[in-house]
């Protein structure tokens, strides 16, 4: 959140009240994307090889037709 404040705020091209409204929907976005059972699967990309890798394993799975 830090750095996303930092970002936003870095641009100049938002008001107060914007960054303010941004940065509270992210904080809500983040609290539900880390809450078991939202979501089967979360891939993180912090490495694109890793990253697609795991999409690509992930969606083999979930399609086996996808294997050949």
């Amino acid at each position: 959140m830090p750095l996303l404040e930092q970002r936003l705020r870095g641009r100049g091209t938002e008001s107060e009240k914007d960054i303010l409204k941004r940065l509270s929907a992210a904080q809500r976005e983040l609290e539900y994307g880390t809450a078991a059972g939202n979501f089967d699967r979360i891939i993180v990309n912090d490495d694109l090889e890793s990253a697609f890798d795991e999409l690509s394993e992930t969606l083999r799975d979930w399609f086996p037709r996808l294997k050949t």
